[in-house]
């Protein structure tokens, strides 16, 4: 009867953990990709803000449009000074998620070593054990050829 693994129960464990790790590194890049996205976003809006301010210019813009326009070219400078630090953040985190990965993915291999070397064991002690039957078989039948001749 082979023994089993006593640390598969672990193995199962640590690739499960492994997995939720890499589906954090996953949620982390679409996060960064969103945000990503909405930088372009806010930095084309003050494109366009900017555009459209030069066009009202050239018509003899008043100064409290400009005003307005400035400000609100404060708040979409200010809206991706903050989307880029959380940016930033994301970015420590994603670091410390993938290293965390690594050494789920380590520990995961040396359990999966640790599982192959019980394999080989558990084949050495059966192969071994299937030598002494044969062993015990071989000079029972020689036992019984000398009783038969004697």
């Amino acid at each position: 009867m082979p023994t089993p693994f006593r640390l598969a129960r672990v193995l199962r464990l640590r690739t499960q953990l492994r997995r939720q790790a890499q589906e954090q590194v996953g949620q982390i890049v679409a996060a960064m990709a969103e945000a990503r996205r909405e930088i372009a976003a806010v930095h084309g809006q003050a494109d366009v803000e900017r555009a459209r301010e030069e066009a009202a210019l050239a018509k003899g813009l008043a100064i409290e449009a400009l005003r307005e326009g400035r400000a609100w070219e404060r708040v979409l400078a200010l809206r991706a000074a903050r989307l880029g630090d959380g940016l930033q953040a994301m970015g420590a985190t994603l670091a410390r998620a993938r290293e965390v990965v690594g050494l789920r993915r380590r520990e995961e291999r040396q359990l999966e070593r640790l599982a192959e070397q019980a394999r080989e064991r558990q084949l050495a002690e059966e192969a071994r054990a299937d030598a002494v039957l044969v062993d015990e078989l071989v000079l029972a039948r020689r036992a019984a050829d000398a009783r038969g001749r004697g």
